[in-house]
């Protein structure tokens, strides 16, 4: 009997595998801020990396329960605190468990966003050379800083691909996040997210996400817009 406690963190049972099922795939990079400010505790308030922790068990937890969408969607998690770290590649949200994140470092964003296309890119190749459909990829960054790296030419490259309709890219901007600098990353409105709603932000996510992997690739969906 193992002496370790179960944790939400550490699967309990053997997940599914679904790597050999025809279901288009739909990747979902998360470009995580991981910084030293993410672990602060501000006004009493719990620190954001504890929130971003729990926002990606619901995530999972949500995502999972539906059937589509946890064959579907493949969440990578790509961490940048310090330095750039992927914690985990692109696989069914059955097979994907989150990792448990500290915060620490600097806020090395530019970098991220290269990791991020790179990774993206990488993978359609992957699904399209396995005969599979491929639904428009999501980035997904949320930040409660400013870029401590050279970040420009990874905003250029991000509003380029986007534009080209590589995938789809929503920026986030917690308390303490430089709007303007995310306004240059995506070609969509930077989405606010005050104290709190880190929950909702994520249930948001889910559904969009849901509403996405339930019709068919390269068809237009409608998604709910983001309201705080």
């Amino acid at each position: 009997m193992s002496n370790h406690p179960h944790s939400p963190h550490r699967p309990l049972i053997p997940p599914a595998d679904f790597s050999t099922t025809g279901d288009p795939r739909c990747p979902l990079a998360l470009l995580l801020d991981v910084s030293e400010s993410m672990g602060e505790s501000v006004s009493g308030r719990r620190p954001a990396i504890d929130q971003l922790n729990d926002g990606l068990l619901e995530l999972k937890r949500a995502l999972g329960s539906d059937d589509l969408a946890r064959r579907r969607v493949e969440p990578a998690v790509i961490t940048f605190g310090g330095t750039v770290k992927v914690q985990s590649g692109f696989v069914p949200v059955a097979n994907w468990y989150p990792p448990r994140l500290t915060a620490g470092g600097s806020t090395p964003m530019g970098a991220a966003i290269h990791t991020g296309i790179g990774m993206v890119r990488q993978r359609r190749r992957e699904v399209a050379a396995d005969g599979l459909a491929s639904f428009k990829p999501w980035m997904f960054l949320i930040t409660d800083g400013s870029p401590t790296d050279d970040w420009v030419e990874a905003a250029q490259r991000a509003r380029d691909a986007e534009e080209r309709g590589d995938f789809v890219l929503f920026a986030v901007a917690a308390d303490g996040a430089d709007h303007s600098v995310l306004s240059r990353i995506t070609r969509r409105p930077v989405l606010s997210l005050p104290d709190n709603r880190w929950s909702d932000l994520f249930l948001w996510l889910s559904d969009s996400l849901q509403s996405v992997s339930s019709s068919r690739p390269g068809r237009q969906v409608a998604i709910e817009p983001w309201m705080v």
